[in-house]
């Protein structure tokens, strides 16, 4: 499945690192996790998406699917709207170049 995309969206999960030794671009969502933590894509060209400053971060270093605090604006936070565009202006340059 991969061989056949341009580019993958995905979380900081295996698909993550899968992906990337595929060498595929990549925008990646963080939440509970950080970068700092090191489960950063090798040799992949990567885009990060994340919630900075907020306290309770990280609450996790292998992601949760509900939140602690009650509130998991490291995920909400993170609009679709700015991933979404962010998406579409990069594999736009891509294709004009």
């Amino acid at each position: 499945l991969l061989s056949g995309v341009d580019a993958v969206l995905t979380n900081d999960t295996g698909l993550m690192h899968i992906a990337s030794a595929f060498g595929k671009k990549l925008f990646v969502i963080f939440g509970s996790s950080v970068k700092e933590f090191g489960f950063m894509p090798w040799g992949a060209e990567y885009e990060l998406f994340e919630t900075p400053g907020l306290k309770c971060r990280p609450c996790s270093h292998i992601g949760r699917s509900s939140c602690p605090k009650g509130h998991f604006r490291c995920m909400t936070d993170i609009a679709p709207e700015t991933v979404a565009s962010r998406i579409v202006q990069t594999l736009n340059k891509r294709s004009a170049a």
